[in-house]
């Protein structure tokens, strides 16, 4: 007799009485029995899609992994100690406790038998959106490919494999908003071989979302030493790191090491002003802000530095409603107003660039 999908699901009802009863849910047996119900229904599900019947998803994934949350209980259950008749438990001759299993074998099997669909259910959970279950489906594949039991029963996935799938059981994390497990997932894909720039980007987010700094520049550490050729934004990490704890020498060596690889990166030319601008002067930085303008007109943050350096050494001057000071302004007006119109339009930009107005007598300011 063909057991249909409804028919497992009814079969799922009328035994969860046994799995609340105190008698039958102490019992290997029982948790097995239900097991066995649910990898019977994900098994009737499969083959209802392959003759061309849709299935959802995320009850694809729930049977599998119910399933599987079945057999974890009945192992629990399954060990029974052997005792003398005075109740001891017997020893072997190791020193050992001796000990029988009914389930466990059949368990086991069943499990390793549904390795690679653990796998899979994780990716149509995590496209279904069901983020929390597509962690736990790829989660228990991991844990089944990692354990020692694997070899027992002839699997053996590579590093490579197992940790592109605990990358994304971190990802799935990540998207959850469980930023603490995702930290340790892709710290885990990464000792297995895992090593893709998506990974750390996410990973060094999902670090700020922690306020955990310390993890941020370990992580950006890694990542610029792999990446810093195609991302500049690690460097920055870095350098501001060193800025804030007034390591200035060390931002600056950062600094320079990156031009010489990268000599005419905007943003590193800009990072430079900003280091100067700290160790010395506006007047210094100026070169290194131009420069950096030069080479990329519409970086909108190197046009607001330069335009602010200007401005600042304007107000400096001996008399700064003088000439000079005034057509320090005006320069200074066209490069705030060139990074305002090229999107940063932040409070301190806004504050910049309406008092350069001011002091030129711009009717502009009134459009802030």
């Amino acid at each position: 007799m063909t057991i249909t999908a409804d028919g497992y699901k009814k079969a799922k009802a009328k035994l969860q009485p046994a799995l609340s009863h105190d008698a039958t849910a102490r019992k290997a047996g029982t948790w097995w029995v239900a097991a066995s119900i649910d990898l019977g229904l994900y098994d009737k599900l499969i083959t209802t899609r392959q003759l061309g019947t849709k299935v959802e998803p995320i009850e694809l994934g729930n049977a599998l992994i119910d399933g599987y949350d079945m057999m974890a209980k009945a192992l629990s259950l399954d060990t029974t100690f052997l005792r003398d008749n005075a109740g001891n438990i017997r020893l072997d001759k190791r020193g050992n406790p001796r000990f029988k299993t009914k389930f466990s074998k059949r368990i086991m099997r069943a499990l390793y038998s549904r390795l690679l669909d653990y796998s899979s259910v994780g990716g149509e959970l995590f496209l279904a959106g069901d983020m929390n279950r597509a962690s736990k489906a790829w989660g228990i594949y991991c844990d089944l490919a990692l354990s020692p039991q694997a070899k027992l029963h002839k699997v053996n996935e590579p590093d490579s494999i197992i940790g592109y799938y605990r990358y994304y059981q971190g990802l799935a994390d990540y998207q959850a908003g469980h930023f603490a497990d995702a930290l340790i997932h892709f710290r885990q894909a990464e000792k297995l071989g895992f090593v893709k720039k998506r990974m750390y980007d996410t990973w060094i987010d999902a670090a700020i979302k922690q306020h955990d700094t310390i993890l941020t520049v370990a992580v950006a550490e890694v990542a610029h030493e792999r990446y810093g050729d195609r991302d500049s934004k690690y460097l920055r990490i870095l350098i501001n790191d060193r800025l804030t704890r007034e390591r200035y020498s060390e931002a600056s060596t950062l600094l320079q090491e990156a031009l010489k690889r990268d000599p005419n990166n905007a943003e590193y030319h800009d990072l430079m002003g900003q280091i100067v601008e700290l160790l010395y002067s506006p007047a210094d930085a100026l070169k290194h802000y131009r420069h950096a303008v030069q080479l990329a007109p519409d970086y909108a943050t190197a046009q607001f530095d330069l335009g602010n350096a200007l401005y600042r050494i304007a107000l400096n001057e001996q008399q700064p409603r003088s000439d000079s000071a005034m057509a320090l302004y005006l320069e200074a007006a066209d490069h705030v107003e060139r990074a305002y119109n090229l999107g940063l339009r932040d409070d301190n930009t806004k504050m910049v660039l309406a008092r350069l107005y001011y002091l030129l007598g711009s009717d502009k300011i009134d459009n802030l």
